[in-house]
């Protein structure tokens, strides 16, 4: 069932705030080689095989959210974190979706992070924790709490879902980050758990992380992903796949888009681990962790395939590979540039190969989600030089079957 936000529209969003001020972040040819070891291991599944939940039976997520003003003023829906919206630390193809919308709609998202006896000031805590903590008995086995799913209608595997983050919010005053033993980089360091509470000023973006030592917010949604394949049936929300999930990409914030692959049918698309700030690599296995507002517009994307995630930002294309190794992960997200380049650049592998070693940053997503992450950024300036459409850039979007049937009527 859709659940409605806490707090009511506002003139600072669309979603309500314990403290009435969400700061709200909004958009201002060679021969190849052999593919390497690990390359995108999603490329061989046959997405066509295995039935959803939605090829099963007909959307029932219940009552359906109202209409709603989004931060550009228009029309949209929403859907809050509660028992009936939230699935505890897994992705699986056959959970039910929540929420539907049409493709290339906005949707209002919100997640939250947290525990309901956090030793902060009881209004501070996102009212919705206590009942997902007391009524959400399926959990696991990763720790991640994910509003959704959100299905498309009419998504099926071999397109791409497209995400534009038109805005994030704070949805919280504070956040968390924790030592834990066993995880991190030092994973022998830590004997006992460590959490800190984090105070965030909402109206600066501004996180007191000790007295006299602070840092601005750039909040993001570490966890973003669609149903993984059928077949591999409830997997873990730590890792990231090729599916996309807790890919942790501090580049992800508002003004980006994010392209997944689809494998199942609706896509299935969930949000969760809030991040109001992290460093590349988040190298203790938290950042600051929090509750987050969202507001996407979704799409499907028919004129290309993936079988990785990508993303572009107004500056930058990304793209990410994720293996236990950083050395493997490193080829498999330099493996995907050159994939872009060649398919949609019309370069030979060798010029392509080139220009990654000459202009591409490759970058240390996280080291610490089993997956370990590397994402390339190659400048946009020096993509828009190749001279061809490349359809993960805006305005080289294929019109479709709405937009060709406005431009017919004219």
């Amino acid at each position: 069932m859709v659940a409605e936000i806490s707090g009511a529209a506002g003139p600072d969003g669309p979603f309500g705030s314990n403290d009435g001020v969400p700061l709200v972040h909004t958009l201002t040819r060679s021969a190849s080689p052999p593919a390497a070891r690990g390359a995108p291991r999603c490329k061989d599944l046959d997405r066509s095989v295995g039935k959803s939940v939605l090829e099963r039976r007909p959307f029932r997520g219940g009552r359906r959210a109202g209409a709603h003003d989004g931060w550009g003023g228009q029309r949209v829906k929403r859907v809050g974190p509660s028992p009936q919206t939230v699935h505890w630390g897994y992705f699986d193809a056959a959970l039910e979706p929540v929420a539907e919308i049409a493709p290339g709609e906005v949707i209002l998202v919100r997640s939250v992070s947290g525990d309901p006896d956090d030793p902060v000031p009881a209004e501070w805590i996102p009212r919705e924790i206590a009942g997902i903590y007391a009524e959400v008995t399926d959990r696991g086995p990763g720790p991640h709490l994910l509003t959704g799913p959100i299905a498309v209608r009419g998504a099926r595997p071999k397109q791409v879902l497209q995400v534009d983050i038109r805005a994030i919010a704070l949805g919280a005053p504070y956040g968390y980050n924790a030592l834990v033993p066993l995880k991190g980089i030092f994973p022998d360091a830590i004997d006992r758990r460590e959490k800190q509470c984090i105070p965030i000023d909402r109206k600066t973006g501004v996180a007191t992380i000790a007295p006299g030592l602070r840092v601005h917010t750039r909040p993001f949604f570490g966890v973003l992903g669609v149903a993984p394949p059928p077949a591999w049936g409830r997997i873990d929300t730590a890792p990231p796949r090729c599916h996309g999930g807790n890919m942790d990409n501090k580049e992800l914030v508002a003004g980006a888009t994010l392209f997944l692959p689809i494998w199942a049918a609706g896509g299935l698309f969930s949000v969760g681990d809030g991040h109001a700030a992290q460093g590349d690599g988040e190298v203790n296995v938290t950042a600051i962790e929090t509750s987050l507002e969202g507001e996407f517009r979704i799409d499907v994307r028919s004129d290309f395939e993936l079988t990785l995630p990508i993303a572009v930002t107004p500056t930058h294309l990304i793209t990410m590979g994720f293996d236990p190794s950083l050395d493997q992960a490193a080829r498999v997200a330099v493996s995907s540039l050159l994939d872009l380049l060649q398919r949609f650049g019309g370069m030979a592998w060798g010029d392509a190969y080139r220009l990654a070693s000459i202009a591409a940053d490759l970058r240390v997503t996280q080291v610490v989600n089993g997956e370990k992450g590397i994402h390339v950024m190659l400048e946009r300036a020096i993509l828009e030089q190749l001279g061809r459409p490349l359809p993960f850039l805006p305005g080289r979007r294929r019109p479709g079957r709405r937009a060709q049937a406005r431009t017919s009527r004219r």
